[in-house]
């Protein structure tokens, strides 16, 4: 269900900022303002308790857009996931927003989390190994590292995730072992 309302408030503010020519900036301020209350907790506070009103989280919101200089359809999109209470869900819909601006711009962005930070030819190479996959898009990459995975990589694609990661397959292996059993 919520994906579903994510994904609705997204393209919406896709083709409002669309149509006035401010996908870019859209994108930035309904991001920007998402990180701006996930990182403060009194604005996470004001927008999440009952005992502020709608009138005054539309106050406060509006003064910190104002204060950050945030404009136009931007400032649109986020005064009205204030006004219809989903800026819970801001953080999603930003990021749903921003797959949507990548593959308006002909990007797909891959997740990838290794063991180890990944050297430059290693990206390269993995680059060219996903070609395939990217359907001609331009590919860029966001790496993590997570010292879990003890080896291998999961890269994730939007839907797509590919993983290769050692903790996988000893996990499979232990399933195996096992006789399929869950403990």
């Amino acid at each position: 269900m919520v994906y579903s309302v994510v994904e609705q408030y997204s393209k919406a503010f896709f083709e409002m900022a669309k149509k006035g020519a401010e996908i870019e900036s859209t994108f930035l301020i309904v991001e920007e303002f998402a990180r701006l209350v996930e990182s403060s907790p009194d604005l996470k506070c004001l927008f999440s308790s009952p005992a502020f009103s709608q009138e005054e989280r539309m106050q406060a919101a509006s003064a910190v857009l104002d204060h950050c200089g945030f404009t136009g359809c931007g400032a649109a999109c986020v005064k009205l996931t204030v006004l219809n209470q989903r800026l819970g869900i801001l953080p999603m819909i930003a990021r749903s927003l921003r797959l949507r601006v990548m593959r308006d711009r002909g990007e797909l962005e891959a997740e990838v989390v290794t063991a180890q930070a990944l050297e430059t030819e290693h990206l390269e190479e993995l680059r060219s190994v996903l070609a395939g996959v990217s359907r001609g898009m331009n590919l860029t990459f966001s790496t993590k590292v997570d010292s879990g995975v003890l080896g291998g990589l999961i890269v994730q694609i939007e839907d797509l995730m590919i993983d290769t990661s050692l903790r996988t397959k000893l996990k499979a292996l232990a399933m195996a072992l096992k006789g399929g059993r869950c403990q």
